[in-house]
Formats: C-alpha cells, sequence, structure tokens
C-alpha cells in the first residue's frame, strides 16, 4: 500500500501519555498520529526515516524495545506498535488508560492538493477530488479529513444521500465500497453508506472504510438523530402529485405501531403513506434524497399481526408483508387540505384533483364526500369507468381499487306504490344506495371483500 501522500515528522514528539497528545502546538497545525497502516508503513521505513527512539537494556538485563502509540482503536484497545527486530516487531492492541506513555511520531498530509485536487461543487458543498487512499476506522476518517485544513471534514448522512445522486460525476472518488459519515448514533457507532445500493448502516467506529472529505454546508441541514421538533423531520417537505413528503426519514428504525405514533405526533395529518402511496415515493426518490433502498413501512394492513412495506432494495413493485414488532425505516407523508383543488371538468362532471390521503371504508368515504360541500359524493359505477378511461389526463389515480356507489331499488309493495301514487312519498325514497368497489388495476367492478379502499370524490355541474 503506497503512502505517498504522507509526511512524516523528522523527530519523536517524546515519551507521553495519550490524554498529553492533543496538546502538542503541531497538533494544530495539521499533525497527527499515524494510524495502524501508516504506523506499520514507518516501521518498514524506520531505517531511511531515522530519529526513533533507540533499543535500552534495563538492570535485570531484558531488552526493551521501543514503542509507539497509533490512532487506530480495535476491539481489544488501541494500536501500539514495538519498534524491534523484525520478529518483535508487530502490534498490539490493549484497553490503556490515558496516562500510560508511549513514544509519539506525527504525521500529516504531504499536500492536501493530493487529495483535494479540483473540487467537484453541488450548491455550497465542495467534494474533495479524490477520496483518501485507503480505508480506515471512523476515528482516523475525521482526523484525516480535518488534516486537510480549511473546514474539510467527513460528510453527514444526508450529504452521502446526495452524493450517491451524483456518484457517476465525480470519476476518480465514490467508487463502490462504503464510505464513513460524520453522523452517529451512539459513543461506539457511526452511520457509513454503500455506494452500490444507497444503503446506510450503522456500524462500529472501530470498523475500516473509505473515506471522502468535503467542507461547506448543503441547506436544509440533516435532521438530528434526537428530535427536538417536528420541523427536524419534515424540513422543507417535497410535493410528488397530490402527495406533500416530509424531507427527512425518522432517524432509527421502529415498529408499525411506533411507526404510526411517530408520524401522528408531527399533527398536522401527517401519516404512514399507504402502500401505493410508499411505491409512488420509490419511483420518485431522485427528488427524495434521503430516501434509500432499503424497506420502509407503510399504513396498510391485511390482517391483525401482518403489515405491509414496500421492499425497496431487491424490487420496488414486490410487497412483503412482516409482523409489526420488526423494525423498519419511516418516512411521513401528508395530503393537501383541499381534496378539491381545481376541479377537473369533463362533460356534466366536476372531479376532485385529489384522493383523499387515507383508505377508508365506505361509510366514512361516503361521509367524507358529503363534507365537502354541496353537491360532493361518491362517483357511480358509470361514472368510476369513465375516471378510469381518463385516468391520465385527471392524474393522481393509484393501481388501486376505488369506492363508488350503486343505485338499486328496493322491493316495492302495494302500499308502498299507493303512498308514490296519492304524492305522499317520492320514488327516490325507496332507492338504496350500495357500495362498490371499481379496480383501476383490472378496470371492473371488484368484489367487496377489502374493508378500506381509496376514494376520489364527484360533482354534479348543473346545466343552466
Amino acid at each position: 500500500m503506497s503512502f505517498i501522500y504522507l509526511l512524516i515528522d523528522q523527530h519523536d514528539e517524546g515519551y507521553l501519555p495519550y490524554n498529553e497528545i492533543v496538546n502538542l502546538q503541531k497538533i494544530k497545525e495539521g499533525w497527527r498520529l499515524p494510524t495502524k497502516d501508516e504506523l506499520n508503513y514507518i516501521f518498514i521505513k524506520r531505517a531511511k526515516i531515522g530519529g526513533f527512539a533507540e533499543t535500552i537494556i534495563d538492570q535485570d538485563g531484558i531488552i526493551k524495545y521501543p514503542v509507539y502509540w497509533s490512532s487506530t482503536f480495535e476491539s481489544n484497545g488501541q494500536c501500539i506498535q514495538s519498534f524491534g527486530k523484525d520478529e518483535h516487531a508487530g502490534f498490539q492492541g490493549q484497553n490503556f488508560s490515558s496516562e500510560n506513555s508511549f513514544y509519539v511520531r506525527l504525521v500529516k498530509m504531504k499536500s492536501s492538493i493530493d487529495i483535494i485536487g479540483t473540487p467537484f461543487k453541488i450548491d455550497n458543498l465542495e467534494v474533495a477530488q479524490y477520496d483518501f487512499p485507503q480505508e480506515v476506522n471512523w476515528t482516523d476518517a475525521e482526523a484525516a479529513c480535518a488534516s486537510l485544513a480549511n473546514g474539510w471534514r467527513l460528510p453527514t448522512r444526508f450529504e452521502l444521500s446526495i452524493l450517491y445522486k451524483y456518484k457517476d460525476q465525480f470519476g476518480d472518488s465514490l467508487n463502490e465500497g462504503s464510505y464513513w459519515s460524520s453522523s452517529t448514533q451512539s459513543d461506539t457507532g457511526a452511520f457509513a453508506m454503500s455506494m452500490r445500493h444507497c444503503e446506510h448502516n450503522h456500524c462500529s467506529r472501530l470498523h475500516t472504510k473509505k473515506v471522502l472529505a468535503v467542507r461547506g454546508d448543503l441547506e436544509p441541514k440533516e435532521a438530528p438523530s434526537i428530535i427536538s421538533s417536528p420541523n427536524d423531520i419534515i424540513g422543507t417537505p417535497i410535493k410528488i402529485d397530490n402527495l406533500e413528503v416530509a424531507q427527512y426519514d425518522f432517524p432509527e428504525k421502529m415498529s408499525w405501531q411506533s411507526a404510526e405514533s411517530a408520524c401522528a405526533s408531527l399533527a398536522n395529518g401527517w401519516r404512514l403513506p399507504t402502500e401505493e402511496e410508499l411505491k409512488n415515493l420509490y419511483f420518485n426518490k431522485d427528488k427524495t434524497c434521503c430516501l434509500g433502498d432499503w424497506n420502509y413501512w407503510s399504513s396498510t394492513e391485511y390482517d391483525k399481526c401482518l403489515s405491509a412495506f414496500n421492499h425497496f432494495k431487491k424490487n420496488p413493485n414486490r410487497t412483503t408483508y412482516y409482523g409489526k414488532r420488526f423494525q423498519k425505516y419511516v418516512r411521513a407523508v401528508k395530503a393537501p387540505n383541499n381534496i378539491i383543488g381545481t376541479p377537473f371538468k369533463m362533460d356534466i362532471l366536476e372531479v376532485a384533483q385529489y384522493d383523499f390521503p387515507e383508505e377508508m371504508n365506505w361509510d366514512d368515504a361516503n361521509k367524507a364526500c358529503n363534507a365537502l360541500g354541496k353537491g360532493w359524493r361518491l362517483p357511480t359505477k358509470d361514472e368510476l369507468n369513465t375516471l378510469y378511461q381518463n385516468k391520465d389526463f385527471i392524474g393522481g389515480f393509484f393501481n388501486t381499487s376505488y369506492w363508488g356507489t350503486s343505485l338499486k331499488t328496493s322491493y316495492m309493495t302495494d302500499d308502498n306504490i299507493s303512498d308514490v301514487l296519492e304524492g305522499n312519498r317520492e320514488w327516490d325514497d325507496f332507492n338504496v344506495i350500495e357500495p362498490i368497489q371499481f379496480s383501476f388495476n383490472q378496470q371492473d367492478i371488484a368484489p367487496n371483500k377489502i374493508p378500506k379502499c381509496m376514494a376520489r370524490a364527484v360533482k354534479d355541474i348543473i346545466v343552466k
């Protein structure tokens, strides 16, 4: 592995405890501890570099080889290296106290230009032209970016999602692999993102990942891990057809019940998307920059134990059913308050611009249409067929079932007929409105087996 980018100090800084290294003046000038791999490279080139502490023999005749700090932490502690003969050299990972003392040799970038090159710009964010030459743990990744000085840093989880969209334009950086972000969720973990699938994973900071430096800022900023207000999730809502989509995922995966509660806690109509809405979000995911290729909850239920979520990672058209206790990602949506919008007019019928935001049972759908104002109602069977034939012109329909009405005259007794003929009753009094379900997927009347359907309101145009 090449370390041509590395500038190695000519002299040791001394024999110091770890907690004093941060106070060295050179640290403030971009110098830092070497990583485990860099320290191994220094050991191999030690004769050419020179200036290292000498081997000593203590009063008991035991050979004491000099030992140097690295910045790398592994599962059993921080790595140090003995600078003895080859057979004695190597790393030791131990849980040292910050008061333990070892030798210190600092390193820094030869030139930040070697990494920064000609930065790629996305709005106010500058992206280094090249990846760092090796994968490192999260602590070393932060230090490596900071060593470029002038505000260079690790990208946030949100910024990595944006970079993924532009990765084909980067050339020498953002190769397939997993990259560190600065976003953390615990004292021992941080988020990394795969540039193959736009998939975020929460990893131990001891793992090694690729590193790309950025500086500047993208507005708005990433939603924090701890939500202090609904706006931390809602941000600047993204408009997709008749749906408003929260700008950010909730920061943690959660069960279905928790997902419903979390969306409802945003208030003002925010909720889980239906199964069809979730599919539509996937097909428009370029607009929803943080929407990743992983599993999201929908609000669509199929029985008491199972709920649907869309498996974005493998097949966006496939819905899988999981128990509600499983942990999945969550993105909130909201339908506009104005269902009528700008009505679409066809012959003698006005059609509301938007569906109602949630699937409903027939009674609720019928009431919701009537509540829009005088004349608004559910469409009849023939009207639903007309809506289907013109769905691309009207817009906003999903390939699912919609509620409608069917008019049926109840059994007429002789007394009923007499009441009508005598003017005491109207023929309409004996018409019964029955619910029907019309499938926009099959263009046909569907059996009334689905307890909840979508609804689109219509209204007769009164010709004067």
